[in-house]
Protein backbone atom coordinates (compact mmCIF):
# COMPACT_ATOMS: atom_id res chain seq x y z
CA UNK A 1 0.00 0.00 0.00
CA UNK A 2 1.39 3.24 -0.93
CA UNK A 3 0.12 6.61 0.42
CA UNK A 4 1.39 9.39 -1.60
CA UNK A 5 0.45 13.27 -1.02
CA UNK A 6 -2.89 12.30 0.36
CA UNK A 7 -4.54 13.56 4.09
CA UNK A 8 -6.54 11.10 5.64
CA UNK A 9 -8.92 12.64 8.14
CA UNK A 10 -11.28 9.69 10.28
CA UNK A 11 -13.90 12.16 11.73
CA UNK A 12 -16.58 9.10 12.43
CA UNK A 13 -19.58 10.13 14.98
CA UNK A 14 -18.49 12.82 17.21
CA UNK A 15 -14.83 13.26 15.51
CA UNK A 16 -14.41 9.73 17.16
CA UNK A 17 -13.48 7.82 13.80
CA UNK A 18 -9.99 5.68 13.52
CA UNK A 19 -7.70 5.13 10.93
CA UNK A 20 -6.65 1.78 10.26
CA UNK A 21 -4.16 0.69 7.41
CA UNK A 22 -2.99 -2.87 6.95
CA UNK A 23 -1.42 -5.11 5.00
CA UNK A 24 -1.74 -9.21 5.87
CA UNK A 25 -0.25 -12.06 3.36
CA UNK A 26 -1.77 -14.87 4.59
CA UNK A 27 -1.12 -17.18 1.74
CA UNK A 28 -1.01 -20.70 2.39
CA UNK A 29 1.25 -23.01 -0.36
CA UNK A 30 1.76 -26.74 -0.20
CA UNK A 31 3.44 -28.86 -2.75
CA UNK A 32 3.23 -33.11 -1.75
CA UNK A 33 4.93 -35.46 -4.27
CA UNK A 34 5.36 -39.37 -4.15
CA UNK A 35 7.97 -41.27 -6.06
CA UNK A 36 8.12 -44.63 -6.85
CA UNK A 37 10.12 -46.55 -9.03
CA UNK A 38 10.95 -50.62 -9.27
CA UNK A 39 12.86 -53.04 -10.92
CA UNK A 40 14.00 -56.73 -10.49
CA UNK A 41 17.58 -55.45 -11.08
CA UNK A 42 17.79 -51.35 -10.16
CA UNK A 43 15.39 -49.02 -8.83
CA UNK A 44 16.06 -45.67 -8.70
CA UNK A 45 13.75 -42.94 -7.22
CA UNK A 46 14.89 -39.04 -7.08
CA UNK A 47 12.09 -36.84 -5.58
CA UNK A 48 12.38 -33.29 -4.86
CA UNK A 49 10.09 -30.96 -3.32
CA UNK A 50 10.49 -27.57 -2.46
CA UNK A 51 8.88 -24.50 -1.76
CA UNK A 52 9.76 -20.79 -0.91
CA UNK A 53 8.44 -17.81 -0.26
CA UNK A 54 10.11 -14.20 -1.13
CA UNK A 55 7.14 -11.76 -0.94
CA UNK A 56 7.20 -8.16 0.71
CA UNK A 57 4.69 -6.56 2.24
CA UNK A 58 5.21 -2.82 3.22
CA UNK A 59 3.21 0.04 3.49
CA UNK A 60 4.78 3.22 2.77
CA UNK A 61 3.79 6.96 2.92
CA UNK A 62 5.58 9.56 0.79
CA UNK A 63 4.97 13.61 0.40
CA UNK A 64 6.85 14.88 -2.74
CA UNK A 65 5.49 18.52 -2.09
CA UNK A 66 8.48 20.31 0.30
CA UNK A 67 5.74 23.34 1.17
CA UNK A 68 3.34 21.21 2.60
CA UNK A 69 2.71 18.79 5.53
CA UNK A 70 0.56 16.03 4.56
CA UNK A 71 -1.81 14.77 7.89
CA UNK A 72 -3.36 11.34 9.41
CA UNK A 73 -6.02 12.01 11.78
CA UNK A 74 -7.93 10.01 13.86
CA UNK A 75 -8.89 8.56 17.68
CA UNK A 76 -6.31 6.37 16.88
CA UNK A 77 -3.88 5.16 14.22
CA UNK A 78 -3.03 2.23 13.47
CA UNK A 79 -0.71 0.99 10.72
CA UNK A 80 0.40 -2.35 10.45
CA UNK A 81 2.10 -4.97 7.77
CA UNK A 82 1.71 -8.54 8.50
CA UNK A 83 3.25 -11.71 7.30
CA UNK A 84 1.72 -14.82 8.17
CA UNK A 85 2.09 -17.35 5.51
CA UNK A 86 2.03 -20.89 5.65
CA UNK A 87 4.19 -23.16 3.92
CA UNK A 88 4.87 -27.37 3.33
CA UNK A 89 6.58 -29.16 1.79
CA UNK A 90 6.29 -32.92 1.74
CA UNK A 91 7.85 -35.80 -0.26
CA UNK A 92 7.99 -39.91 0.06
CA UNK A 93 9.73 -41.86 -2.01
CA UNK A 94 9.95 -45.47 -2.62
CA UNK A 95 12.82 -47.37 -4.52
CA UNK A 96 12.24 -51.18 -5.00
CA UNK A 97 14.86 -53.51 -6.72
CA UNK A 98 18.06 -56.03 -5.68
CA UNK A 99 19.70 -52.78 -6.12
CA UNK A 100 17.94 -49.80 -4.60
CA UNK A 101 18.86 -46.38 -4.77
CA UNK A 102 16.63 -42.86 -3.38
CA UNK A 103 16.83 -39.97 -3.54
CA UNK A 104 14.80 -36.97 -1.58
CA UNK A 105 14.91 -33.54 -0.79
CA UNK A 106 11.75 -31.80 1.08
CA UNK A 107 12.83 -27.76 1.29
CA UNK A 108 10.12 -24.78 2.87
CA UNK A 109 12.14 -21.49 3.12
CA UNK A 110 11.01 -17.85 3.47
CA UNK A 111 12.81 -15.19 2.93
CA UNK A 112 10.05 -12.31 2.99
CA UNK A 113 9.96 -9.21 4.38
CA UNK A 114 7.28 -7.11 6.50
CA UNK A 115 7.49 -3.16 6.80
CA UNK A 116 6.62 0.34 7.29
CA UNK A 117 8.07 3.26 5.61
CA UNK A 118 7.69 6.89 6.31
CA UNK A 119 9.45 8.29 3.32
CA UNK A 120 11.51 11.67 2.94
CA UNK A 121 12.72 11.86 -1.32
CA UNK A 122 14.72 14.81 -1.37
CA UNK A 123 12.71 17.90 -1.88
CA UNK A 124 9.37 16.50 -0.58
CA UNK A 125 7.62 17.21 2.39
CA UNK A 126 6.26 15.77 5.60
CA UNK A 127 3.87 14.36 7.50
CA UNK A 128 1.95 14.73 10.72
CA UNK A 129 0.39 12.06 12.30
CA UNK A 130 -2.50 13.01 14.82
CA UNK A 131 -4.11 10.96 17.63
CA UNK A 132 -6.88 11.55 20.81
CA UNK A 133 -5.79 8.17 22.23
CA UNK A 134 -2.67 5.89 20.21
CA UNK A 135 -0.81 5.65 17.21
CA UNK A 136 0.64 2.72 16.73
CA UNK A 137 3.21 1.23 13.70
CA UNK A 138 3.56 -2.31 13.61
CA UNK A 139 5.56 -4.76 11.13
CA UNK A 140 4.68 -8.65 11.97
CA UNK A 141 6.86 -11.35 9.82
CA UNK A 142 5.68 -14.99 11.59
CA UNK A 143 5.61 -17.60 8.60
CA UNK A 144 4.54 -21.04 9.36
CA UNK A 145 7.33 -23.60 7.44
CA UNK A 146 6.90 -27.21 7.11
CA UNK A 147 9.58 -29.77 5.73
CA UNK A 148 8.27 -33.78 6.00
CA UNK A 149 10.09 -36.31 4.21
CA UNK A 150 9.54 -40.03 3.79
CA UNK A 151 12.45 -41.70 2.11
CA UNK A 152 12.49 -45.44 1.78
CA UNK A 153 14.45 -48.61 -0.10
CA UNK A 154 13.63 -52.17 -0.45
CA UNK A 155 16.67 -54.25 -2.61
CA UNK A 156 19.38 -56.58 -1.05
CA UNK A 157 21.70 -53.27 -1.49
CA UNK A 158 20.21 -50.18 -0.28
CA UNK A 159 21.64 -46.49 -0.83
CA UNK A 160 19.58 -43.56 0.88
CA UNK A 161 20.11 -40.28 0.37
CA UNK A 162 17.54 -37.69 2.46
CA UNK A 163 17.63 -33.71 2.68
CA UNK A 164 14.79 -31.80 4.97
CA UNK A 165 15.65 -28.27 5.17
CA UNK A 166 12.73 -25.65 7.18
CA UNK A 167 14.38 -22.05 6.87
CA UNK A 168 13.61 -18.98 8.29
CA UNK A 169 15.40 -16.02 7.06
CA UNK A 170 12.26 -13.41 7.43
CA UNK A 171 12.73 -9.82 7.97
CA UNK A 172 10.56 -7.06 9.41
CA UNK A 173 11.15 -3.49 9.71
CA UNK A 174 9.58 0.02 10.50
CA UNK A 175 11.52 3.25 9.01
CA UNK A 176 10.71 6.87 9.87
CA UNK A 177 12.31 9.49 7.77
CA UNK A 178 13.48 12.94 9.52
CA UNK A 179 10.85 15.81 10.91
CA UNK A 180 7.88 13.45 10.48
CA UNK A 181 5.69 13.93 13.24
CA UNK A 182 4.01 11.68 15.58
CA UNK A 183 1.37 13.18 18.44
CA UNK A 184 -0.90 11.35 21.01
CA UNK A 185 -1.20 10.24 24.45
CA UNK A 186 0.55 6.88 23.21
CA UNK A 187 2.83 6.34 20.59
CA UNK A 188 3.83 2.83 19.39
CA UNK A 189 6.78 1.72 16.78
CA UNK A 190 7.56 -2.02 16.75
CA UNK A 191 9.27 -4.93 14.22
CA UNK A 192 8.67 -8.64 15.16
CA UNK A 193 9.62 -11.88 12.96
CA UNK A 194 8.78 -15.41 14.16
CA UNK A 195 6.45 -17.22 16.64
CA UNK A 196 6.86 -17.49 20.26
CA UNK A 197 4.62 -20.44 20.38
CA UNK A 198 6.45 -23.92 21.14
CA UNK A 199 3.98 -25.38 19.88
CA UNK A 200 3.43 -23.34 16.40
CA UNK A 201 7.38 -22.71 15.25
CA UNK A 202 8.20 -20.71 12.90
CA UNK A 203 10.24 -23.79 11.22
CA UNK A 204 9.65 -27.61 11.73
CA UNK A 205 11.67 -30.63 10.02
CA UNK A 206 10.58 -34.02 10.00
CA UNK A 207 12.51 -36.08 8.01
CA UNK A 208 11.88 -40.53 7.94
CA UNK A 209 14.29 -42.89 5.60
CA UNK A 210 14.33 -46.88 5.73
CA UNK A 211 16.57 -49.53 4.14
CA UNK A 212 14.91 -53.04 3.78
CA UNK A 213 17.26 -55.68 2.77
CA UNK A 214 21.03 -57.09 3.42
CA UNK A 215 22.78 -54.18 3.23
CA UNK A 216 21.74 -50.35 3.93
CA UNK A 217 23.42 -47.23 3.29
CA UNK A 218 21.49 -43.61 4.13
CA UNK A 219 22.72 -40.23 4.27
CA UNK A 220 20.58 -38.00 6.17
CA UNK A 221 20.90 -33.92 6.61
Amino acid sequence: ITVKDTDILAEGEDNNGDVTIETNDKTKAATHLLGIAGSTVLGVNTIWSWVQNTHTMGISFENTNLDVVKTVSGKNVFVGSKNTTNLSAQGTGVAVGAVSVAVANAKATDNSTAKIDVINNAGGGTYKFNADQEISFGAYNAPELKAKLSNNGVGIVNALVSYTTASASSNASVNIGNNNTFIASNVGFGAYVGSQSSGNPTAWADQTSFGFGGVSLGTAG
